[in-house]
């Protein structure tokens, strides 16, 4: 075959279209500055988790996706105080940086209702890498996380205060297949690390050390197309000074899906999902949670209503069943079980600019002396 050398860009090759003696139209380097704003879309969103909140969510970036962006503003109904959160990350360096900023109140306990603001603000470094069959990712960042004196003061309220500072690492693994009709992961695995490591010396006033792996097994059922069975397991093992609260909470979903619930959650306030039993039932300084779904395909409506920059896709649904506890010393006592089922209705807004799925569930915890029980839930939260 002859050798045919190709311009890196219109400029290069010459012979440019023209009209009389100017370019049909100009030709100029890249600036991403005059798309990052106003932004593409809002999202309403409503959030029963610690404070019932609700808000707008705006979401921006420029057309080639190097830079992206998301702001939060809300109201605490309950509480009648301000919320909000903002991230921002850029995709045009081999290493990906990222910021995120959140504060919100949070319910300390009721009758009376006591509430305090918990503010937190972190930068990460993300390292992609992959090949054809197995994509791998490592990432640093650093976090701080201000606990604020219960309000209204002077109740007698003992929680944690003053200032966790940490630096985390992580890294994750993804080898699987994933069509375009598919609704989960098929064929493959999973499996993610992230250490924590709190100290004075980092600027706060918390010593700790946090460790915790997530792995997943997806089985393609050969009875129909696209039936996935999924084996997943977590784990967490912690050990310093957080206060008298423990590193880990387990219970069933905040019902609350917000940007604010997301960061705040990801730092020293973490929980993990046991569905079936109040949210934060167990607490402790060691967690393991196991799960195993059976996600199959209802249909794939392809559809956007309109005008609105909404697109609707994917309908699913998941008959799970959880088992886990949180404790202090390994191995636990008991493992808390529950069952259920969930719909997820996969979406997209923005012509693109944000995706997730709106999730209807319900569980049913057996140990019902432990908060277990029935429970249904509602939310926006990520897809399988």
């Amino acid at each position: 075959l002859p050798h045919i050398a190709v311009g890196r860009t219109v400029a290069d090759r010459g012979g440019a279209p023209a009209r009389g003696d100017g370019a049909i139209y100009p030709i100029r380097d890249y600036r991403p500055a005059p798309d990052l704003f106003p932004p593409i879309a809002f999202v309403p969103y409503v959030s029963p988790a610690s404070d019932f909140s609700a808000g707008l969510t705006f979401l921006g970036g420029d057309p080639v996706g190097l830079h992206e962006w998301q702001l939060e503003l809300g109201w605490g109904l309950e509480s009648r105080q301000p919320e909000a959160a903002v991230t921002y990350g850029y995709r045009n360096w081999e290493v990906f940086p990222s910021l995120s900023a959140a504060t919100a109140e949070q319910r300390v306990r009721t009758d009376p209702d006591v509430f305090r603001r918990v503010t937190t603000a972190g930068l990460g470094l993300t390292y992609p890498w992959a090949t054809l069959r197995t994509s791998q990712a490592a990432s640093l960042g650093y976090q701080a996380t201000f606990f604020h004196a219960p309000h209204p003061p002077g109740d007698g309220t003992t929680e944690l205060a003053g200032v966790a500072t940490e630096l985390r690492a992580g890294w994750s693994l993804a080898s699987f297949d994933r069509p375009a009709e598919s609704v989960s992961p098929e064929a493959g695995a999973s499996l993610r690390l992230v250490g924590r490591l709190g100290s004075p010396h980092l600027g706060g006033d918390f010593d700790y050390r946090i460790l915790t792996a997530h792995g997943g097994a997806y089985l393609r059922m050969p009875w129909a197309r696209h039936h996935v069975l999924a084996l997943l397991a977590n784990a967490g093992t912690s050990g310093g000074s957080m206060g008298a609260r423990g590193a880990f909470a387990l219970g069933g979903p905040p019902l609350g899906d917000s940007l604010v619930d997301l960061i705040l959650r990801a730092g020293v306030l973490g929980e993990t999902l046991l569905r079936g039993y109040v949210p934060g039932a167990f607490a402790g300084s060691e967690f393991f949670l196991g799960s195993a779904e059976y996600r199959f395909p209802i249909v794939w409506l392809d559809r956007a209503p309109g005008w609105l920059p909404i697109y609707l896709g994917k309908l699913a649904g998941v008959l799970f069943a959880d088992a886990g506890n949180a404790f202090d010393r390994w191995p636990p006592d008991a493992l808390h079980p529950s069952v259920g089922a969930e719909l997820q209705l996969g979406f997209h807004v923005g012509w693109g600019a944000y995706g997730g799925a709106l999730r209807l569930g319900t569980a049913w915890g057996f140990d019902r002396d432990q908060g277990g029980g029935l429970q249904l839930y509602l939310g926006l939260g990520g897809s399988f």
